[in-house]
């Protein structure tokens, strides 16, 4: 049956289907989006979020006006767009410097990118468990800003927050006029208890 020899309108018929298989699977992947968002939850960060790609992590040392911490950071690129949260934990002798702190994480992005604030407002932010029941509201500061990175004018949408002896900072920075992809992981951010 293989060998069987076909006629010339059977094949032009097959080759016209296998074109229009290769036309349809090549529009698929041109449609694929540039955003993948699945849910992020790193161990023992305490925060849950919507993330647009896999994530990486990463800790670093950070000045804190004067005050020596290690930030963890859980974050996500997609082309020229990034999405961060970064976790610090406060020794327990430094608690009394926590608002002080958290001022410098704010301060601290914004210099980052040489911003200005276009808006500022305090929110209350739900405070989650494992199954996503809100327990608890806590206030944060929501913010957004413009700014450089390199020749690139940004838009940054963000979250400070602070519970405890933890800050967070989740942070959406996108090409102006930015968007969607920001508020979808800025809205998605919860802390987990």
């Amino acid at each position: 049956m293989l060998n069987a020899p076909c006629s010339g309108r059977a094949t032009l018929a097959t080759a016209c289907r296998l074109l229009l298989l290769a036309g349809l699977l090549l529009m698929l992947n041109g449609c694929s989006p540039p955003f993948n968002w699945r849910e992020s939850r790193p161990d023992s960060q305490g925060f849950v979020v919507l993330m647009p790609a896999r994530t990486a992590q990463m800790s670093r040392e950070i000045d804190l006006d004067g005050l020596r911490v290690t930030m963890v950071m859980t974050g996500a690129r997609v082309d020229s767009s990034l999405f961060t949260v970064g976790r610090v934990e406060l020794p327990r002798e430094a608690m009394g410097e926590r608002d002080r702190a958290l001022g410098a994480m704010h301060a601290g992005m914004l210099r980052n990118l040489a911003a200005s604030t276009t808006a500022e407002r305090v929110i209350e932010l739900p405070v989650v468990d494992a199954s996503g029941r809100i327990l608890a509201r806590t206030p944060a500061l929501r913010l957004e800003a413009q700014g450089q990175v390199g020749s690139e004018r940004v838009r940054m949408v963000a979250i400070f927050v602070a519970r405890g002896e933890r800050l967070w900072q989740a942070v959406a920075i996108e090409p102006v006029p930015g968007g969607e992809p920001s508020a979808t992981m800025i809205d998605s951010f919860r802390l987990l208890e």
